[in-house]
């Protein structure tokens, strides 16, 4: 069913959903994923679950112009994130760090660049880059996730929020460097 939609919109495209969100390496993945020159990639990460709504939004965002369709799951980090990020960065999203993420094969491929390998963050610091990159970016309210994890632990949340501000606190110098 996600082949049939994606392929209406884009005759090439990517899906990246790993079987083992513990190994998962992102930047690796849009790397990949880009070698067999797609028009989509559609990024589903962790462990995302995507309803065929979700997915239908993700690409009326992407009809709309958008060259970057980010899935809000409403999680607790990102709630948090949201303030810090924007007075520390300029950067104001809902959830910095969604695994879900529907990009123009372009657009990866310039935001991927930038991306360091190793990152332990990857998906906030493609968020800096698509900001520094004045890329369109849409942000829509994903239903099906809303539950993924079914109880986030609020410790948890707390310390990834954390370890992901540094990061991007870090990368900072990078990112002014974009554009």
């Amino acid at each position: 069913m996600l082949d049939e939609a994606l392929s209406g919109l884009a005759g090439r495209h990517t899906v990246l959903a790993p079987h083992d969100a513990k190994r998962f390496s992102v930047p690796e993945a849009c790397r990949l994923a880009l070698v067999g020159e797609p028009d989509l990639v559609l990024l589903a990460g962790d462990d995302a679950r995507l309803g065929y709504s979700d997915v239908a939004r993700l690409l009326d965002g992407y009809e709309a112009g958008a060259r970057v369709v980010v899935g809000d799951r409403r999680s607790l980090a990102g709630r948090v994130l949201r303030p810090l990020a924007g007075l520390a960065l300029g950067v104001w999203r809902n959830d910095m760090g969604s695994p879900v993420r529907l990009y123009d094969a372009t657009a990866l491929g310039e935001i991927i660049s930038h991306v360091p390998p190793d990152s332990a963050h990857p998906t906030l610091l493609m968020s800096m880059v698509e900001h520094r990159l004045r890329f369109s970016v849409r942000e829509i309210r994903l239903r099906n996730t809303a539950e993924t994890p079914p109880q986030e632990d609020p410790v948890t949340a707390l310390a990834e929020m954390l370890a992901g501000l540094t990061e991007l606190w870090s990368f900072r110098t990078a990112a002014r460097a974009i554009g």
